[in-house]
């Protein structure tokens, strides 16, 4: 969902009004991404009132930034991580249940919750390699990407974590061409994007996290 606060606020009391309608009883994960005009100092209050009501808020690290202060010269790893806690405490989920998932490009992603300790993750590619570099083609649609990635990952593990990464290799996938990437089928009729098993990109990325991990 793309809204000013008081358009996130009316989307899903009406989207709830009708699923209550149709009796489905089954709660839907509401993940907001909020229009980037609203983004500034006069509106965080709404956006505080409105992150109360979706289960994912995820703005990106501008976007973020611009709520709290209007110099966006400096914004730093530290304080996206401040404003996003802010955010945190204050509620987001009706039972303050939700996570903040901020997405900071080159940076990677940084989430949040009141249910585990917040985690910077890298993205997929580093852009330090030269190599990987190559395959960076076009950042459009990264972000939206990277949440519909989240979304599948936090419906299919239930852990912000696991969904980050699911987040992240959606992400790459965007990345690698102008436009979407290409979809395609293998010999042993696995699906394949940009050539590619999706399944075990995320594990070569979830390798890499746990050897970083490791040597930490």
């Amino acid at each position: 969902m793309l809204a000013e606060p008081a358009e996130a606020i009316h989307q899903v009391l009406e989207l709830l009004r009708l699923r209550n309608a149709a009796q489905i009883t089954t709660k839907p994960i509401i993940i907001w991404e909020p229009k980037p005009s609203s983004c500034i100092p006069a509106n965080l209050d709404a956006f505080q009132q409105a992150a109360r009501i979706v289960n994912v808020f995820s703005p990106n690290h501008v976007e973020l930034a611009a709520m709290f202060q209007e110099d966006l010269s400096e914004v730093t790893a530290s304080t996206i991580a401040e404003y996003a806690m802010k955010f945190v405490r204050s509620g987001v989920g009706q039972a303050g249940e939700g996570c903040v998932v901020i997405r900071a490009g080159d940076e990677g992603c940084f989430v949040a919750s009141r249910t585990r300790e917040p985690f910077w993750l890298p993205p997929y590619y580093d852009q330090s390699d030269k190599a990987q570099q190559s395959r960076l083609i076009d950042p459009t649609g990264a972000g939206n990407a990277f949440l519909g990635g989240f979304a599948m990952g936090l419906l299919t593990t239930d852990n912000i974590y696991d969904a980050a990464c699911y987040g992240a290799v959606s992400a790459s996938l965007a990345l690698e061409q102008v436009g979407l990437p290409e979809l395609s089928t293998s010999e042993e009729g696995w699906e394949l994007w940009n050539g590619e098993c999706v399944t075990e990109r995320l594990r070569k990325y979830q390798a890499r996290l746990d050897k970083k991990k490791c040597s930490e």
